[in-house]
């Protein structure tokens, strides 16, 4: 049996894993230039052709045939422009820089996925001609990343809060409608500014008037990293206000958590952080580069017998995690939670995985009995170390090697 005895449907299906074989967002142009027959095939298979990554802006009538093949399905675009200073081009590329936006736009009803990684410059270029200030009514996910090391703020977008559910801002800040926030399902914020946390500094329509808070009441997933949040704006009259929900919180991840930001130590800040972000039904935590300072401010945080009663359980006083099973701790000092009020905080717990930690004292602790609260964890009994999974009653893994170094 040749190839060329199979079946149309069958070819399909050969040319759809082929194209899994490929990077991600390349349509399969190889097998539709074979010949007449596997040209009809391929250009048939609308799905082969709905995901695209753009790396360029040369050839824009290329890249509208190429949209045009998805028919009306919903696209899923990455646009990976790694240069700067289009204003500079000669008039030529110009012209064709202009002819891909414009051609991007014209099939914004259909985009759904939508992720842009590009030096702020050329970031400010696509989102003013292509996203900015228009109804985006399929768009269900966002992603920016700014491949520079200055925040850029950017906007307005406007989101459609039936249909958009995702989040991401990497160096980058928006100016959105609090409306369009309403559905949204998962946030990751990334050296980008606490402002957003903040309901009074989201954008309201009728503003003095506000949106009653928070305006994400509905966050399953929430990242931050290398945020700052602050407890008052403009002096203690004007308190901050999250401006998301915690109910339905089941994923949550903070790295990069510090005192200092620059030359200024904001103690009340990581206080608030914690505090914000704290969700009685979180499932999966992870703690990231925690200074050290910051870590004994979530210790004295677990500790607090002042903290309200509704964050307490079984008369324990302070932050506590009943709902948390995974528990994930990376580049953090092995002293700073291997304390008895850390891990009565987490009592449900039954998988710890480590990264970057002095495990030598985890398992030492591990394996003791305290003399007030028994054996810690009783319900994990495998600890994954560096993607490793071990025995808890086993020996400890071998320590990375800057713990060897530092002797923490």
């Amino acid at each position: 049996m040749t190839i060329d005895s199979l079946a149309n449907e069958v070819l399909g299906l050969v040319f759809e894993f082929y194209q899994s074989t490929l990077p991600p967002g390349t349509p399969p142009i190889v097998v539709s230039h074979v010949c007449v027959r596997w040209r009809r095939i391929a250009l048939d298979l609308t799905s082969a052709w709905s995901t695209l990554t753009i790396t360029g802006v040369r050839r824009p009538e290329v890249l509208n045939d190429v949209l045009s093949r998805a028919k009306h399905r919903l696209l899923s675009l990455s646009l990976v422009l790694d240069f700067a200073g289009i204003e500079l081009w000669p008039s030529d590329r110009l012209a064709d820089c202009r002819d891909t936006f414009r051609s991007v736009r014209s099939f914004i009803p259909r985009i759904s996925p939508l992720a842009l990684h590009a030096p702020s410059p050329t970031m400010r270029i696509v989102l003013s001609k292509v996203f900015q200030d228009i109804p985006l009514p399929a768009l269900t996910s966002l992603t920016l990343l700014n491949s520079r090391k200055d925040l850029y703020v950017f906007g307005p977008l406007n989101f459609d809060p039936t249909v958009f559910i995702h989040l991401s801002l990497d160096r980058v800040m928006i100016k959105t409608p609090v409306l369009g926030l309403a559905g949204l399902r998962s946030l990751s914020l990334t050296h980008s500014s606490g402002s957003f946390l903040n309901h009074k500094r989201l954008i309201h329509p009728r503003y003095p008037t506000l949106i009653p808070a928070p305006a994400m009441p509905h966050l399953i997933e929430l990242n931050i990293d290398a945020i700052c949040i602050l407890q008052s704006d403009n002096g203690p009259k004007n308190p901050f206000k999250a401006s998301f929900g915690t109910k339905h919180l089941e994923t949550l991840r903070l790295a990069n958590v510090d005192l200092r930001q620059g030359e200024i130590q904001f103690p009340n800040a990581v206080q608030l952080l914690f505090q914000a972000t704290w969700g009685p039904n979180i499932r999966d935590l992870t703690l990231e580069k925690i200074s050290e300072q910051a870590m004994m401010c979530f210790l004295h945080l677990v500790t607090d017998p002042r903290q309200p009663q509704d964050m307490a359980q079984d008369g324990l006083p302070g932050l506590m995690y009943p709902c948390v099973t995974r528990l994930t701790i990376n580049d953090v000092a092995a002293r700073l939670f291997c304390t008895p009020h850390f891990m009565l905080a987490f009592p449900g717990l039954n998988e710890l995985c480590l990264s970057g930690v002095d495990t030598t004292r985890v398992w030492f602790y591990l394996n003791s009995t305290q003399q007030d609260t028994g054996m810690p964890w009783p319900k994990v009994t495998e600890v994954t170390v560096d993607g490793v999974v071990y025995q808890r009653s086993g020996p400890a893994p071998p320590q990375p090697p800057s713990e060897i170094a530092s002797g923490a």
